[in-house]
């Protein structure tokens, strides 16, 4: 299906569940965008939607194929346009749904096509993204994925591998941590998530604020790339040749 095709059919509210350990976990995933509407684990919130501060509401959604500013000057936007595409279905299952979008935008060469499939079990969750050039020519890609994660008691006391994170979220910039192959995320009111990474090795922390500068609360963003914003889009370890795929996956896991 072609992407007027896709921008042509409404959007779809995709719902699926499965009895967890301790509790059921659910997803519900929004084909405008491929945004995570919700996602519960043992019966608790995890990735939410919210009203931020600046009076927008926001998703879990992908970034691709640039996140933050275009750097390469291809005049694609924000965290590039595959959060604001309508996202065809390819598959679904009583636990997993499947969906593609052709990446189009500015002057960025034509024939990127990526994948997402989310998957539900009795342990978690898992998105798998999939990068495949098509086009005639090698394509900058540096995807990201924008969790919006609940935090009804705040970040003060949240922390990563350990380590709080406090400082980061209160930088109105945010800033970059590196992730490792298997990552524990403390989130207070929540609790202990294991967040396993592949071909995502990086994490933006992030969090808005209103009009009066004050911090938003009750999410926070952690969000899983493949690089430096600043200066990974554009390098030769961002490239994708003719022909090749590249393939990302996060596993999320709560301990309850």
């Amino acid at each position: 299906m072609s992407t007027e095709e896709a921008a042509s059919l409404p959007p779809q509210i995709i719902v699926r569940r499965v009895e967890g350990l301790k509790g059921i976990n659910e997803m519900q995933i929004n084909s405008q965008g491929a945004k995570i509407v919700n996602l519960s684990l043992e019966g608790h919130p995890i990735f939410i939607t919210v009203l931020r501060g600046d009076g927008k509401s926001a998703s879990t959604h992908p970034c691709s194929p640039n996140f933050g500013p275009d750097t390469k000057g291809f005049g694609l936007p924000q965290h590039g346009p595959a959060r604001n595409e309508r996202w065809t279905l390819v598959k679904g299952s009583d636990l997993g749904v499947s969906m593609e979008s052709a990446i189009e935008g500015g002057t960025y060469p034509k024939g990127l096509v990526v994948r997402q499939d989310y998957i539900l079990s009795q342990d978690g969750f898992t998105l798998e993204t999939k990068h495949t050039n098509n086009g005639s020519e090698q394509l900058p890609v540096n995807f990201g994925e924008h969790f919006y994660w609940n935090a009804p008691q705040g970040f003060d006391e949240l922390t990563i591998n350990g380590r709080n994170a406090a400082d980061i979220f209160r930088d109105p910039a945010g800033g970059l941590i590196q992730l490792e192959p298997s990552n524990r995320i403390q989130i207070p009111g929540v609790g202990s998530i294991r967040l396993d990474q592949e071909k995502l090795p990086f994490a933006y922390l992030w969090i808005g604020r209103g009009s009066n500068k004050d911090i938003d609360r009750g999410y926070v963003c952690i969000e899983p790339i493949e690089g430096d914003p600043k200066s990974f889009f554009g390098s030769a370890e961002s490239m994708l040749k003719i022909g090749e795929s590249r393939t990302s996956r996060i596993s999320l896991k709560l301990d309850v």
